[in-house]
């Protein structure tokens, strides 16, 4: 069922947050932490030099440089078969349902355990997918069934862009200066 060991890629900003992962998943039995990076094109960057490609890539979805949204893209296209897990403090309804559409196959929030973060790991690896309460509360009725619709992506371009830029600091005149849109619009 397991190979020797689940090769596993942490992507996030804080330090403190990866240093302690890669502790905790190292000294966990068939698992192993090969690549720990800042942001999103640190990520991609070392997956490319790799010997082998990590299983799980778990990411922040707040990081400068390359966002987890945008990795998460990225690595699904480069490499389909690699799986991903959002971790974020963030749970709301928008960031978890981009991630998903994204292209992640779970999503924790970083208040979660240690033993969660562990069944989330072998929970993807084992059977692609990982609903974390958080995920059950958001989006009630999420199953392995409709996972797929779910990731079906009902917005435009333009408004996923305005989406996002909405979840930052920015204010709705410079979104539409970012955007390229008048004020009004």
């Amino acid at each position: 069922m397991y190979p020797p060991s689940i090769q596993i890629a942490i992507a996030d900003d804080h330090q403190l947050i990866r240093s302690t992962i890669t502790s905790y998943l190292n000294s966990v039995e068939g698992f192993n932490v090969s690549i720990n990076v800042a942001n999103g094109k640190e990520l991609i960057d070392k997956i490319f030099k790799a010997q082998s490609l990590p299983d799980i890539c778990i990411i922040d979805i707040s990081m400068p440089v390359m966002n987890g949204y945008d990795t998460m893209v990225y690595l699904k296209k480069t490499w389909p078969s690699m799986k991903g897990l959002a971790l974020s403090v963030t749970g709301t309804y928008f960031s978890i349902l981009e991630m998903f559409r994204s292209g992640a196959n779970g999503y924790l929030k970083k208040s979660a355990s240690p033993d969660e973060l562990e069944k989330a790991i072998k929970k993807i690896y084992e059977a692609d997918f990982y609903f974390s309460d958080v995920v059950l509360t958001k989006i009630p009725g999420i199953n392995s069934k409709n996972f797929t619709k779910i990731k079906e992506n009902v917005f435009t371009d333009q408004e996923m862009k305005f989406l996002c830029l909405c979840c930052s600091e920015f204010t709705y005149a410079e979104i539409a200066d970012k955007m390229n849109l008048s004020r009004r619009t």
